[in-house]
């Protein structure tokens, strides 16, 4: 497998970068060599295959394509590939444009997608709210019941060495007053 740093010379600077998307606001620019190696090869307009730019980054996509689609890149690239198959992607053809309000929206749009994404993942783990306090509380109560049982079972066993003891204290007593007799 290839290391991605086999693959710097194929990264562009992010002046480069800079320079082949005008439009784009200076924050729009990573330093970090996977994703400005993505957005390298992106940067040619082109669809690319996952696979084939897996041969080049030499691991995974993920970590990547999160970074540029994320905070505070926000680069709107699009997946073409079919249902069930892997990506084939491309980047939004408004980053191109050289006009401002383009990449603009093309960044809104990528934007408004995340925070779609944000907004159900909340809605959804705020439905776990009630099954996850039960739980807890579940757990809690198991564990108060096990404390109580030991304690319990503490004292009691307690007792009985308690009085095991005393009886041997009472026998030791008892045999040391009748002059080591019994």
């Amino acid at each position: 497998m290839n290391s991605l740093e086999d693959y710097s010379d194929i990264a562009l600077t992010p002046a480069q970068l800079k320079g082949r998307f005008p439009a784009a606001p200076p924050e729009a620019f990573t330093d970090s060599l996977a994703p400005r190696t993505l957005l390298s090869i992106l940067a040619d307009g082109e669809k690319h295959q996952a696979r084939q730019i897996i041969a080049i980054l030499g691991d995974s996509l993920r970590w990547p394509l999160q970074s540029l689609m994320g905070k505070p890149y926000h680069w709107n690239i699009l997946n073409h590939s079919e249902k069930g198959s892997r990506g084939v992607y491309q980047l939004d053809p408004r980053h191109f444009s050289g006009d401002p309000i383009d990449d603009a929206q093309a960044r809104r749009e990528r934007r408004q997608v995340l925070a779609n994404k944000s907004f159900k993942q909340a809605l959804r783990e705020s439905k776990r709210i009630r099954k996850a306090a039960a739980e807890v509380r579940r757990a809690n109560e198991e564990q108060l019941d096990l404390f109580i049982k030991n304690t319990v079972d503490s004292v009691a066993g307690f007792s009985v060495r308690a009085t095991e003891v005393e009886s041997s204290v009472i026998d030791a007593l008892s045999f040391s007053v009748a002059g080591g007799e019994q």
